[in-house]
């Protein structure tokens, strides 16, 4: 039995994120095909139920929203990482 970081007295919470990265310069159709592909997928309401079984759920950013949402987790886990003393001394 591991307490929660709440139970702790650290109020945070987060999700995992997951992203499909390219190297710089990659070719802006191979971008789109990714973007779309993944972009019906997260519109796909079979997907949402196949996720679902199993506790996760898809959400689609679009590349400026999904790296707002990337500095804005790992502030979260940066401040968590500093309440519970992990930091660097």
């Amino acid at each position: 039995d591991i307490p929660t970081f709440i139970e702790q007295g650290v109020n945070v919470t987060f999700t995992t994120m997951n992203f499909i990265l390219g190297p710089k310069g990659m070719n802006k159709d191979l971008v789109n095909k990714f973007y779309d592909y993944y972009k019906n997928a997260a519109e796909d309401k079979s997907v949402d139920s196949l996720l679902a079984q199993s506790g996760m759920q898809l959400r689609f950013y679009a590349q400026d929203e999904g790296i707002q949402q990337l500095k804005k987790h790992t502030a979260q886990l940066t401040e968590a990482i500093r309440s519970l003393g992990l930091g660097n001394k």
